[in-house]
């Protein structure tokens, strides 16, 4: 049996990355600083009723009510300034508003190692 990621398309991150982000059901989002997203999988866009492409580029502020908004701003702050992954349930803005989410934001660093950017994922 060959070992795990032999093939040369799985050696490939971009590959593996876009596998990831076209296979989760989850909502997966990765954010700049300033809260703006940079990468948003289709689980996001179904959830927060719009195209993905929509979001790029874009805060949540556009999709939410000024309070979930601030929320949502004031938690990504804590986890850059913190560097500590944040987990709460969420009712936002979505195309269910009976749902309850689980939010997960993770940080991360950029290529210099300097500043930290929210990674979320959202479950159900």
């Amino acid at each position: 049996m060959p070992p795990p990621f032999s093939s040369p398309a799985l050696r490939s991150p971009e590959w593996v990355l876009r596998a990831i982000m076209e296979s989760a059901t989850d909502v997966i989002m990765l954010k700049d600083v300033e809260g703006r997203i940079l990468l948003a999988n289709e689980a996001a866009g179904r959830l927060l009723g719009c195209a993905t492409e929509e979001l790029i580029g874009r805060d949540l502020s556009w999709r939410f009510e000024p309070h979930a908004a601030a929320m949502v701003q004031r938690t990504d702050r804590l986890v850059i300034e913190s560097g500590v992954t944040h987990t709460y349930e969420s009712t936002g803005r979505t195309n269910d508003p009976d749902r309850i989410l689980l939010v997960t934001k993770t940080p991360w660093r950029d290529e210099d190692g300097h500043r930290a950017l929210p990674l979320t994922e959202v479950g159900p």
